[in-house]
């Protein structure tokens, strides 16, 4: 008789469990996409609970049924459907076994997200899956759009580059301050000479001595100055502010973060005073 209460006890603890563990139908990208307000891919930058405002409203947290939830940030990628935002905030509960999803900042994702009560939310039966694993998915998808913040950075260094060429400058000089997290002969004032296309000094700014021209190799022309926003683009920097000269074309302030995850790496220049050399 012990033993079968044992037994009988084990059986109920297993029910138990299975009926509150997560259940999935199986699901083809098409019924991801077509189910979903929102699909894109991108960095988890932020994973944080959720505050009691930002949860469902009109359900208290003494509700059998309430789910505590996690809000995450994404640094969006590509986007096949909904909001092209840079950023997009997404809401799952905090528990698998409520079909929650378990996102690890620095990683990349491939979301399906629904929309209830003006909040993305995804779960393990969306579809949702690390970007990795999304091979069959992204075949079906084809390509997406990029973020609008994305799209207006490559329009605006196109035009401004395309600016200098038509200047047709070859001979020119400028004042240069480096502003990050290095020794203090990189980031003193220098000014740069560059002509026909050949950089000729870099001298200290207060003092007009020679500097070391290996500590400025990235920064000592407009065309490399260029390459710096370009390539912030295409890595896909977590932030970045570029200022153009109006009428020259030329940057005149780079300001660039790229990965809100890591310290001490932002880079800021500012490029000041540019005589041309006639």
């Amino acid at each position: 008789m012990k033993k079968i209460l044992v037994i009988a006890t084990s059986l109920f603890v297993l029910s138990a469990n299975a009926a509150s563990a997560c259940s999935c139908l199986p699901t083809t990208p098409q019924q991801s996409l077509q189910n979903s307000e929102a699909v894109f891919s991108g960095r988890v930058v932020d994973v944080t609970e959720q505050s009691p405002a930002e949860r469902r409203p009109g359900r208290r947290n003494e509700d059998p049924n309430f789910l505590n939830g996690v809000k995450v940030t994404f640094e969006v990628s590509e986007v096949w459907k909904g909001n092209t935002e840079r950023r997009l905030v997404v809401t799952t509960s905090d528990s698998s076994a409520s079909c929650g999803y378990s996102f690890q900042e620095g990683q990349e994702y491939l979301v399906y997200a629904s929309e209830e009560d003006a909040q993305l939310k995804t779960g393990l039966c969306s579809g949702t899956k690390r970007l990795s694993d999304a091979r069959a998915d992204l075949a079906v998808l084809g390509e997406g759009e990029t973020p609008v913040n994305y799209r207006l950075n490559v329009a605006q260094l196109q035009q401004h580059r395309q600016l200098w060429r038509n200047q047709n400058i070859s001979s020119y000089r400028y004042t240069l301050r480096v502003s990050c997290f290095c020794t203090p002969e990189v980031t003193q004032p220098v000014v740069v000479e560059v002509r026909n296309n050949r950089v000729t000094s870099i001298t200290a700014a207060n003092t007009g001595k020679p500097v070391n021209q290996e500590y400025f190799r990235q920064y000592n022309s407009v065309p490399k100055l260029f390459n710096i926003v370009q390539n912030a683009i295409a890595n896909k920097a977590a932030s970045m502010q570029i200022t153009y000269h109006r009428t020259l074309g030329y940057p005149t302030q780079i300001n660039i973060d790229k990965d809100a995850q890591m310290a001490d790496e932002e880079i800021y220049l500012t490029i000041e005073n540019l005589q041309v050399i006639r």
